[in-house]
């Protein structure tokens, strides 16, 4: 190829193209900086608002307040009231352990999605289960394996429930025997 810039033309852009290079570098350069900058003095502004902290707990503990303890055991407290509310309050666990653990345990394939255990006044106790059943015949097995176990007098599913033949949402309201 036949060379047509002038040697002084060539010095020129040669001198250009450092010259655009070397701006293009130091731009880059500069955008890095800053980019460390920033996260340098975040990382320096959380630091000291930590070790601030840390100072204030020190010197709380060094002078003798103790604040945080009182605020432990006033907890403490409270949540033993709770427990203790939690562990005198039913005569009926055996019961609910009992008809949870019966459904639980014969479930199959049928996924629970709620379970509401409601006592009466007159002191009868109702279950109403919902969930998914993968078909009729398993939803059909359950309801009648409930209907054998000894807590429950009554199994009601409604109809509705069998209309769908794959992925049963249902609903059904069991009547326990106090």
């Amino acid at each position: 190829m036949i060379n047509l810039l002038p040697l002084e033309e060539k010095k020129k852009v040669r001198g250009e193209y450092f010259a655009r290079l070397t701006i293009t570098t130091l731009y880059f350069l500069f955008a890095t900086a800053l980019i460390i900058t920033v996260f340098i003095v975040s990382s320096y502004i959380s630091l000291a608002a930590a070790e601030q902290v840390v100072r204030d707990r020190l010197n709380a503990l060094a002078s003798g307040e103790v604040p945080v303890v009182e605020e432990f055991d006033r907890i403490i407290e409270e949540t033993n009231k709770k427990i203790k509310i939690l562990q005198s309050g039913d005569k009926d666990e055996r019961i609910y352990d009992q008809v949870f653990g019966t459904i639980i345990s014969h479930k199959g394939d049928i996924r629970i999605t709620g379970l509401l255990y409601e006592k009466a006044k007159d002191g009868s106790v109702l279950v109403r289960l919902t969930g998914v059943s993968p078909d009729r015949e398993s939803l059909l097995a359950f309801t009648r394996v409930l209907e054998q176990k000894s807590p429950f007098t009554d199994v009601e599913v409604p109809v509705s429930n069998f209309v769908k033949e794959r992925d049963i949402e249902f609903s059904m309201e069991i009547t326990l025997g106090m």
